[in-house]
């Protein structure tokens, strides 16, 4: 299957999202834009993001990234390293253990010395 006809209305699905200020999960995409997103396995969905987010300026936010689960979309790493895009620590650690990268766990350790120093 393809999924050319499913940019466009996916890719508006995700900017409907970030203008609402909202987060959509792979359901609520496949109930906007019809059946043939719900039988997209993986790469179709890692192809369709990439097409997607692949003229997004660099150090931009992907679209993708409004894309949410209880953990975080394992095509969205993948989809950053085909766009060559680096993924930031935190979404390393998240990636890593399947997590949501704007969880409290995935934060980085505080370190003491350093929370004293700027309490100064």
């Amino acid at each position: 299957m393809k999924v050319g006809h499913l940019v466009e209305p996916v890719c508006e699905a995700l900017i409907r999202a970030a203008r609402n200020q909202s987060l959509l999960s792979w359901d609520q995409i496949v109930r906007t834009v019809g059946k043939d997103a719900s039988v997209l396995d993986a790469a179709m969905r890692r192809e369709l993001f990439v097409r997607i987010d692949q003229d997004a300026p660099h150090g931009e936010p992907l679209l993708c990234a409004l894309l949410v689960s209880n953990m975080m979309h394992p095509v969205y790493p993948e989809v950053l390293r085909a766009l060559g895009t680096g993924l930031d620590g935190r979404t390393r650690r998240a990636a890593r253990h399947g997590r949501d990268p704007s969880s409290p766990e995935m934060a980085p350790p505080v370190m003491a010395d350093r929370a004293v120093s700027d309490a100064v």
